[in-house]
């Protein structure tokens, strides 16, 4: 009956009554015959003018077309040809299930999906059927039978306009933050899912009436030159959902609907037309989009982590790969879905506890992920890996890290756009932004963005994809023990690196990871957050030394450094395996190879990266050399002569002369503190005396000479002078300070003349200044000032004369005394100056053997004074025991036999 009655409303007598007043208001220009009238009505039913009797009539009408779509003439004749093409009423279904609108419906979206066509005028009409279901949820027996309570309960005072079914959407979304649970019941749940497979409103989202008409006027300004259909203008609203602009309404209602589309692949249409050939070629999907046969398992879920597993591991080499427009369309909704945790099914399904537990405050979308990854360590197991498969994801492709996105879009075109531009491997642009980011014109707040992803990343090493790409296999060889912790994982990795280049061993760390290694162990020393077992061992030394000082650009290590001799020997312990380190390997000294780069390009673009300091101390006092660069190598040569492992050259030349000469300063200190410069200080005692192998002379000949510019590189000095250098040379002091690294021995050239003018007299100090002299006597080129004003007159009268063991020193001293050679005025009133002050130490020098005390007294002006004495001393002794005798008592004949008789014995017995 209400199949006759579909070609003309009239026909329809009790809606005709009761909507005769309703169809002259809203559709008196609307023909009679077709339906049209139907439709008229259909559309207007929710306004406010339609009366209630017809509005119910209506609504009867839309129910029974729901039970057999023949009731609605437009559709059915409109959609004939197409119903009868593609065999949607098969004999092989029930007639009353073929005959159901819903699976009209689903079978001609399968015939669209598949790429085949449908008339326009059938896609029109089943348009308007979606509209009419998404509008009012009564004309779904389902949803009326499963969601009833739900109804009731939650969603019964809203309009039916499209607004019950989206409150029922956002009862499925787990929105009560302090419990996080799905108020929805299953079954409801499910009987939504397939309303909203029905109506595809992913599609076109003007199916969806409260969709409409939230985001139409951000459509009508944002999307206007985008065509509706094919999921385009839901796509536009996807990637633009960050835009300020857009509504908070739109918003919610896109969410809500794109929290299905999320759980199914099918119904996300861009998605599924690009890819469903793949889907069911690589991730097992289903060969149809519906088909009525099959009652398969729902694998919607897991076919879009599928497909991107495949995007992210491309192989050109596999035969089975994912099609280019496939993995576009991919990688366009992953961006999309990383807005929010509850678009990420994978995680939002197995944390819903741990986002209970932890995640109660982080409200705003795209905060859910960060929060989860602030406690992974305390998570779930299933949730634990689910966040970080995620994480690792998120450093593969940075557009999955929302937050970051939002800060960094503008620096990523700025910084590193030629590798977005060339498709460049996974990790590569987030490691461009990282390098980048202490740049000037570097966002604050996506700096801070890069610093928490490099934060998080240290959890795990995974989490770091070029890291555990090129180190997975030495991870797995040498520091399985170390669990998963990137922090440890980098400590191992750089202690095998370290001990196999100190001991010229094969190198055990494949080249591939050790470039990856140096790039971690850069960030590392860029700032002490990201050196987690620093930061706990320093935390106090922090506060207490360094609590003023900014935490980037690696300055809290810097004042650490600065302050070693103060820290707590956890933290020192630390610092010193971080330096030892960093002179293995210079090009992990993020302070050095960043206010130096300027200068290794211009004076060490031939070193390797790993000895770039020794290059750059060669040409430390040109005029052109960066002032910066001078400063922070002053300081890395004061640190690196505290102790002779810091400075891996000398530690190899000098290797077997520590042994000879050495060994006992060595095993009297602490070997994982700071030796304070006492073994090269005892190396200084052989290189004076010229009894140190050649290759160890060379090197202590140049830390001698590099010490006598600027007296903070002699440790040993510095600490024993520290009263005298206040007291007495604080102006020279100052002038080495403000030279930054580019002294010029005003320190060590006034405790000379201090001591000269009898001003010295601490023990210690004057010490240590007599050693400069005999050092700079040893070899004239470890005496700077000297070397530098007599270099003429050595090419010149020495030129023969090979160095080392003082002998152009000897050649200098000659040529002063031969009054035929004539020297530059220069340098002989300077070398004059030097033999006074030679003259008077060795007065005033202690000695340091029996023969060095005999050789003074002979040379003394006092000498028969001394003589005197000790004859005296002699006399008197000889004296006291010739008038005395023997102080011992004697002892009898017998006695001594006895004795004897028992040493015999006891030797005897020793010997056996």
């Amino acid at each position: 009956m209400a199949e006759l009655q579909s070609d003309d409303f009239h026909n329809d007598r009790p809606l005709f009554f009761a909507c005769r007043e309703d169809r002259e208001r809203f559709c008196a220009a609307t023909r009679a015959g077709n339906g049209e009238v139907f439709k008229c009505l259909f559309r207007n039913k929710f306004h406010k003018d339609m009366s209630r009797e017809c509005r119910e009539k209506v609504t009867t009408r839309q129910k029974l077309i729901n039970l057999d779509y023949r009731v609605s003439h437009s559709l059915a004749e409109a959609c004939r040809h197409d119903i009868r093409s593609y065999y949607c009423r098969s004999d092989q279904l029930p007639m009353e299930k073929t005959s159901m609108l819903s699976h009209i419906l689903l079978c001609l979206e399968d015939v669209h999906r598949r790429g085949q066509r449908l008339r326009p005028e059938c896609m029109a009409e089943m348009g308007d059927m979606r509209h009419s279901l998404m509008e009012d949820y009564q004309l779904s027996p389902e949803v009326v039978r499963n969601c009833h309570m739900e109804i009731n309960e939650h969603c019964d005072s809203l309009e039916r306009n499209g607004k019950t079914l989206h409150c029922l959407m956002d009862l499925a979304r787990p929105n009560d933050r302090k419990q996080y649970k799905r108020v929805l019941g299953d079954t409801c749940l499910r009987a939504l899912k397939d309303l909203i497979k029905e109506a595809d409103v992913a599609e076109d989202f003007r199916v969806d009436p409260a969709l409409k008409e939230a985001c139409q006027s951000f459509v009508d300004v944002s999307c206007r030159d985008i065509k509706p259909g094919d999921a385009h203008i839901m796509g536009c609203l996807m990637d633009k959902l960050d835009s300020e602009k857009m509504p908070d309404e739109c918003k919610e209602r896109l969410l809500e609907i794109q929290y299905f589309v999320a759980r199914d692949f099918k119904l996300d249409a861009r998605l599924y037309k690009k890819c469903y050939k793949d889907a069911k070629q690589l991730c097992h999907a289903s060969n149809d989009w519906y088909d009525p046969n099959t009652a398969t398992t729902d694998t919607g879920p897991l076919v879009l982590p599928c497909l991107y597993s495949r995007v992210k591991h491309h192989d050109p080499d596999d035969e089975e790969q994912v099609s280019k427009d496939c993995a576009l369309e991919v990688k366009r909704v992953m961006k999309q879905r990383a807005v929010s945790v509850e678009l990420e099914p994978r995680v939002e399904d197995k944390c819903l506890p741990d986002l209970a537990r932890f995640c109660t405050e982080k409200t705003e979308k795209g905060h859910e992920i960060e929060c989860l990854q602030e406690h992974l360590e305390e998570l779930d197991t299933d949730c634990q890996e689910a966040v970080g498969n995620f994480t690792e994801e998120e450093d593969e492709d940075v557009n999955l890290d929302k937050i970051l996105m939002e800060e960094c879009t503008p620096m990523i075109k700025k910084f590193c756009q030629e590798l977005v531009d060339s498709e460049k491997e996974a990790g590569e642009v987030m490691e461009c932004l990282i390098k980048a980011k202490r740049h000037p014109e570097m966002n604050e707040k996506c700096a801070a963005g890069i610093e928490h992803h490099q934060i998080t990343s240290l959890k795990d090493y995974r989490f770091s994809h070029k890291f555990k790409e090129a180190c997975k296999k030495d991870v797995m060889t040498y520091c399985k023990s170390k669990g998963k912790s990137k922090a440890a994982v980098v400590s191992c990795l750089s202690e095998h690196v370290r001990n196999d280049t100190l001991t010229d061993d094969d190198q055990r760390i494949s080249r591939q990871c050790k470039k990856q290694l140096k790039f971690e162990l850069l960030q590392r020393a860029e700032t002490i957050a990201l050196d987690p077992k620093l930061k706990r061992a320093c935390e106090g030394d922090v506060t207490r030394l360094c609590r003023n000082v900014s935490p980037g650009e690696s300055q809290v290590k810097e004042c650490l450094r600065k302050n070693h001799k103060e820290l707590s020997r956890p933290c020192q312990k630390l610092l010193f395996k971080r330096e030892e380190l960093q002179s293995v390997d210079n090009s992990v000294d993020y302070r050095l190879m960043t206010v130096c780069k300027r200068m290794i390009k211009h004076y060490c673009h031939d070193a390797e990266p790993e000895h770039v300091f020794p290059c750059l101390k060669k040409f430390k006092h040109d005029e052109d050399f960066d002032p910066d660069c001078r400063k922070v190598i002053s300081k890395r040569q004061i640190m690196q002569n505290t102790d002779y492992r810091l400075n891996v050259r000398l530690r190899k030349s000098c290797s077997q002369d520590i042994e000879k000469f050495c060994i006992k300063v060595v095993h009297q200190e602490k070997q994982d503190e700071f030796f304070e410069g006492k073994v090269i200080d005892c190396l200084k005692i052989p290189f004076r005396k010229t009894r140190l192998s050649r290759g160890c002379e060379e090197q202590i000949g140049l830390v001698v000479k590099s010490a006598a510019l600027d007296y903070r590189q002699d440790p040993v000095l510095a600490g024993a002078c520290k009263q005298e250098i206040v007291e007495l040379c604080k102006n020279e002091a100052q002038a080495i300070s403000d030279a930054d690294g580019n002294g010029k021995g005003e320190v060590e050239e006034c405790l000379k003349l201090k001591m000269q003018q009898g001003m010295i007299k601490r023990h210690a100090c004057l010490v240590q200044v007599i050693r400069l002299l005999v050092e700079g006597k040893a070899d004239v080129h470890v005496d700077p000032l000297l070397h530098e004003t007599c270099s003429l007159d050595l090419n010149h009268y020495c030129a023969d004369v090979a160095r080392g063991m003082g002998r152009q020193m000897s050649c200098l001293l000659s040529a002063l005394e031969d009054r035929s050679i004539r020297l530059s005025k220069k340098c002989r009133k300077m070398l004059s100056e030097r033999v006074e002050l030679w003259e008077y130490a060795a007065k005033v020098a202690p000695p340091e053997t029996a023969k060095e005390l005999w050789d003074q007294i002979v040379g003394s002006p006092s000498r028969m004074y001394f003589l005197g004495i000790i004859i005296a001393v002699i006399l008197t002794v000889f004296t006291v025991v010739m008038c005395c005798g023997r102080v011992t008592k004697r002892v009898s004949a017998s006695a001594k036999k006895n004795k004897n008789i028992f040493l015999l014995k006891y030797t005897d017995i020793h010997y056996i």
